[in-house]
């Protein structure tokens, strides 16, 4: 159930195998550092509402990390700024 709505929420059109590798890394390990900064790097040049269920899973991996909230919340607010 949890690894069905992880797929769920995480469907994202990359548009690369690369990237789409790494999402599944990400649903299989959701520790992975270095798979999460490759896929937080890339989702900030889409529109936040296409990567917003990334960044409310990532938050929800990583609830104290500002890192991650920052990230998230800049990428809110250009919306309001484009």
């Amino acid at each position: 159930m949890i690894s069905d709505m992880t797929e769920e929420r995480l469907h994202i059109d990359w548009g690369i195998d690369k990237l789409y590798r790494t999402q599944r890394q990400v649903e299989k390990n959701p520790y992975d550092l270095e798979s999460w900064s490759i896929l937080l790097r890339e989702a900030q040049s889409k529109h936040i509402s296409e990567v917003r269920p990334l960044y409310e899973h990532l938050i929800s991996i990583f609830p104290s990390a500002s890192r991650y909230w920052r990230i998230y919340i800049e990428h809110e607010v250009q919306i309001d700024v484009v």
